[in-house]
């Protein structure tokens, strides 16, 4: 048996197995031999040593709680901290293991196997505060307990060649306040009290009567390890950081952790470098597409063209049935022209289309209409570029202009589809009529939108 007081270097301990708890549809916190008995696949066994407070190897995987029993029976009653508890597992998808005392020593009544248990464990709790990522459940009478006091002070150290030190930064633990007690006070005043004491200066508050314990044997137990205890972390540090082993072990181990860096953002760039290769082929063949197929109808409508001038230059014959293929138009006197709508040659042309063009008639028009060779076609047209259809209202996503003959273009403006453009928009974008505007005006495809762009920040 080791002399009272007496700081060990490792022990093995009872942990719960994270996911489970996270899983688990129960209400309440389960004492270890409830446990054994419904759930042996939670529990895990591990040793940890001082050489895992040393590295902090263990804060990432492993998380321990310091709480305040509510009552002498059960800890948490009403599964209040077990919510906590499940709330912070849910925030660290990395942790592994689970401590609590309530479920990870024996309770109550102990056998003989679990009284040997018990006693190997709760000499040796320092370990689990300074080795692992901390819980800290924290009530209003949290302040007033021998153990919690400790665990949390313990929480806020970090070994280093001169002992225990406050921690370089508060990564290690987090403070969740329950019931009436209060973060900005209380969970303040903890980090404040405590994040700064020195072992001296802890060992003197502990050993105070007014901070109470349970079973007076645990305190002293405990206070005489305090002690000693930063004297004890100075040379377990040494011994660690001094050791062959050691430093070949933070070697590799730094040596693995760059590799699998490394390796994990090279697998990150051929990733994204294969994705945007792979984008860029398949907008090129859609564009290609696109091009080809805006080409072949150009030269077909060129082709029609060519036919009909050659054709109805000649010879017009009246009552032949032709499509209108360019855009939706409406005259000064009420005579329109509609896309794809299908008239009736009614003549040549007169005035400024006289030779390149027909007097066409088209239903719902009273009179007749002058239409250009290059707007009729004995078939209907195809349909319109981006899959769009005539009448259809469209969002203006491109930034506000004015054309020379005063009709605009502005940032946000919905306004309704006419039929394909014209000029050097012909072969993507659309002829569209804007609120405002008293004729048409060419959009490109990429300006328009079936929903309205972003307000602009200011």
């Amino acid at each position: 048996m080791l002399e009272r007081g007496t700081n060990r270097a490792s022990c093995t301990f009872i942990f719960l197995r994270a996911d489970k708890v996270r899983e688990s549809s129960e209400e309440k916190l389960l004492p270890l031999q409830d446990i054994r008995r419904l759930h042996p696949e939670w529990l895990v066994r591990r040793e940890l040593t001082f050489n895992d407070a040393c590295t902090c190897a263990l804060t990432r995987t492993m998380l321990s709680v310091s709480h305040r029993w509510e009552n002498q029976a059960h800890p948490d009653p009403h599964g209040v901290q077990l919510s906590v508890i499940k709330r912070r597992l849910s925030a660290l998808p990395d942790v592994e293991l689970l401590w609590i005392d309530y479920s990870c020593m024996p309770q109550g009544q102990r056998s003989d196997a679990e009284q040997i248990e018990f006693q190997m464990m709760l000499p040796n709790i320092n370990l689990i505060f300074l080795a692992t990522q901390v819980l800290i459940i924290m009530d209003s009478s949290y302040f007033s307990r021998f153990w919690t006091l400790f665990e949390a002070w313990l929480s806020m150290q970090q070994v280093t060649s001169d002992g225990l030190l406050p921690a370089s930064t508060a990564e290690r633990y987090c403070i969740e306040c329950v019931h009436t007690a209060s973060a900005k006070f209380d969970g303040a005043k903890l980090k404040e009290t405590w994040a700064s004491k020195t072992p001296n200066e802890a060992y003197a508050v502990l050993s105070s009567n007014d901070v109470q314990v349970t079973n007076a044997a645990d305190k002293e137990e405990q206070l005489p390890k305090l002690q000693k205890l930063n004297e004890f972390a100075v040379a377990q540090h040494a011994a660690w950081q001094g050791s062959a082993e050691a430093k070949m072990e933070r070697r590799e181990a730094e040596v693995k952790r760059r590799e699998a860096e490394m390796k994990r953002q090279e697998e990150q760039r051929e990733a994204e470098v294969k994705r945007r290769e792979a984008e860029v082929k398949r907008r090129e063949a859609e564009m290609k597409r696109q091009e080809e197929q805006r080409e072949a109808e150009v030269n077909r409508r060129e082709a029609e063209v060519q036919q009909l001038e050659a054709h109805f230059m000649r010879q017009a014959t009246p009552g032949q049935k032709l499509f209108f293929t360019g855009a939706s138009a409406t005259f000064s006197n009420g005579e329109k022209w509609t896309h794809g709508q299908q008239g009736e040659v009614v003549g040549p042309a007169t005035g400024e289309v006289a030779k390149d063009g027909l007097v066409m008639r088209f239903p719902g028009n009273e009179g007749d209409v002058n239409c250009y060779f290059s707007t009729l076609s004995a078939s209907a047209p195809p349909p319109l570029p981006g899959g769009h259809t005539l009448g259809q209202k469209l969002f203006f996503t491109g930034s506000s202009a004015t054309a020379s003959n005063g009709e605009k273009w502005t940032h946000g403006q919905q306004g309704e589809v006419m039929g394909p453009a014209a000029g050097e928009t012909v072969k993507n974008g659309l002829v569209m009529r804007f609120p405002g505007n008293k004729g048409n005006v060419n959009c490109y495809l990429s300006t328009l939108s079936a929903s309205a762009p972003p307000r602009k920040l200011e």
